[in-house]
């Protein structure tokens, strides 16, 4: 019976999150840009509350009821109405201008904090992506994992709001403690108004959380549905099958349409229903204290009109924080979406050994080796010797197996039962970037990287490459006669996945940079199968040349290609059926050559 996973709370996924990116958060200075808001906060609280005892100066003519601002006025010896006002004035702008220094400080800290952040928590997401083995990327498509790292930002956002919300709940303290000093009864009578407000806030947020995981269910889903439209243009084009794949990708976009709009409106009720119900309660309560407390007011009608400007502006800060709420609920979603990119589980990674592969000695030995997905075997019982400097041939129909079987061993993935011996040493305890350095691959499924030629040629070498070796590399796999004519020659740029190249000179520019690798043992997977039969005649001759001496092992697509093999494993279903010489399987009259007459027959 499969385990019910565990929802964590909103809290624990934060720091989930935060445990990724601890080295970044500078824990004091990020205090002090809070700690700076916070000032901002009650300077801009101070000003609102030091029109009291300018309006009391103006409409009374009087000493301020509020006592720190009359001891800072007697301190100076400030006594003539004209030069209250004036000092009244200059501590409210100077309250103003303070307030809009910390305010630029705190953004200050908080960007490069912030920024550093993010840098780090999309870094460790691709270098997690980076350490996954092939088979992640098989069950996983890229537009998902693509959008999983734009989560990265999800952590700064939500520190972001957090000081936000933070400031607008001092800021409303501060409030608070003003209109309680103007008029205590006032502000208790008014409290009364807010506390329907919080259990309707917590039903929304309840539902928002719902609504906000299917919106990034969705989201995850157009973004992959997006890059593979994009990606698959060719295909799509060619089979005439605009229509369905728009009809879909519309279909995906109005779910995540309505999603949204659907929390829109239970995030909008909210704030729909804090103003209405403010205002009548403000306007209500401003009748109602004219007459019955003004006289219990500090500095009277001085006092009660800042009473109700605060009041005011308490209002709108409080709905702003009331409006925040749902977003946490949002972001527990995206949250949980950003730290699947971290979850570790056995089958994802290549454990690598410690013993560095300095190149083959003596040769490579598959022993009762099985290996499948999900408890199926796509390989049984393998039985097979490759030795050093030997060409080996593998042979057989569509999905046998031939592919899956060379990828094992740069382990690109990796078999639990069987062993593979690599100088009579498990392949397992190879350092694995040791092992994959000594090897070199050419497959039909060419990747071109969108940068120039010589970054193509030339890409993972760790060693500075001289024009000269460039040239003699693009001669052997018979692209220099293109690159010449190019206004750029090896510095012109290739499009995405190569799309400026044809799918021959795609395997060409791949030729050549497995030429440069100069590797021990190198895998040809069906290498020269998009290539016309002069061509692939002229790469297989220089293949040959350059490689000599080297272990080669080819996955044959047309069987002419092999006939120097010194081995040719014939694979059906995931087995071995047959293996010897070319001449010695013909001679046999089995698979192999049961596949020959039917190729020859097809050739003629």
């Amino acid at each position: 019976m499969k385990k019910k996973e565990v929802d964590k709370s909103w809290l624990e996924l934060f720091l989930a999150v935060y445990r990724k990116c601890r080295d970044s958060v500078n824990i004091p200075l990020l205090g002090f840009a809070f700690f700076l808001s916070f000032a901002a906060s009650a300077l801009d609280a101070i000003s609102l509350g030091l029109v009291v005892p300018l309006l009391e100066q103006v409409l009374n003519n009087k000493e301020s009821q509020l006592g720190i601002v009359q001891k800072i006025l007697d301190f100076f010896s400030i006594t003539e109405a004209k030069n209250v006002i004036i000092a009244v004035a200059f501590m409210i702008l100077g309250a103003v201008i303070l307030k809009n220094v910390f305010i630029y400080a705190s953004s200050f800290i908080d960007r490069r904090i912030f920024r550093k952040i993010t840098y780090t928590l999309e870094t460790k997401a691709m270098e997690t992506y980076l350490s996954r083995n092939f088979l992640f990327f098989e069950k996983n498509k890229v537009g998902d994992l693509s959008y999983n790292i734009g989560l990265s930002n999800i952590f700064v956002n939500i520190l972001n709001r957090i000081r936000t919300m933070s400031s607008i709940f001092f800021l409303c303290l501060s409030y608070l403690i003003i209109m309680l000093y103007i008029s205590p009864k006032i502000t208790l009578f008014i409290a009364i108004i807010f506390i329907p407000l919080f259990f309707i806030s917590k039903w929304i947020k309840k539902i928002v959380e719902k609504v906000s995981k299917l919106l990034i269910k969705i989201g995850s889903q157009t973004s992959s549905k997006t890059y593979e439209i994009l990606s698959s243009i060719h295909l799509i084009k060619l089979y005439a099958n605009e229509d369905k794949e728009n009809k879909e990708y519309r279909n995906l976009k109005k779910e995540a349409v309505d999603l949204h709009i659907g929390l829109g409106d239970r995030a909008g009720l909210l704030s729909s229903l804090n103003e209405p119900t403010l205002t009548l309660g403000i306007m209500l309560l401003a009748g109602f204290s004219y007459f019955y407390f003004l006289d219990s007011t500090k500095g009277g009608l001085a006092g009660f009109i800042p009473f109700f400007v605060i009041l005011r502006r308490f209002q709108y800060k409080l709905e702003s924080l009331i409006r925040m709420i749902p977003s946490f609920a949002q972001d527990k979603a995206s949250l949980d979406k950003f730290l699947s990119v971290f979850e570790e589980k056995p089958w994802m990674k290549i454990k690598s050994g410690d013993k560095k592969f300095k190149g083959l000695k003596k040769g490579i030995e598959f022993k009762n080796l099985y290996f499948g997905y999900n408890k199926k075997n796509i390989l049984k019982n393998i039985n097979i010797l490759i030795e050093k400097g030997k060409l080996i041939a593998f042979v057989g129909p569509s999905g046998s197996g031939k592919t899956t079987l060379v990828e094992l061993i740069p382990r690109m993935f990796d078999y639990k039962r069987g062993k593979i011996l690599v100088d009579n040493v498990d392949l397992k305890k190879y350092d694995v970037r040791s092992l994959r350095r000594k090897i070199g691959v050419v497959s039909q499924d060419v990747s071109i990287l969108g940068r120039s030629i010589k970054e193509n040629i030339c890409y993972g070498l760790e060693r500075n490459v001289s024009k000269k070796e460039m040239v003699k590399a693009a001669k052997d796999a018979g692209i220099y006669n293109f690159i010449k004519k190019l206004p750029m020659k090896f510095n012109t740029l290739l499009g995405e996945k190569g799309m400026n190249l044809s799918g021959g000179q795609k395997q060409r520019i791949s030729i050549a940079r497995t030429l440069l690798k100069n590797p021990d043992i190198l895998i040809l997977d069906e290498a020269t199968s998009a290539l016309d039969t002069s061509t692939e005649k002229k790469i297989q001759k220089s293949l040959e040349n350059v490689f000599k001496g080297k272990t080669v092992i080819a996955i044959a697509h047309r069987l002419s290609t092999i006939r120097n093999a010194d081995k040719v494993v014939v694979l059906e279903d995931g087995k071995v059926t047959e293996q010897g010489s070319f001449n010695g399987l013909l001679r046999k009259k089995g698979r192999f050559y049961h596949y020959w007459n039917i190729q020859s027959a097809l050739e003629k």
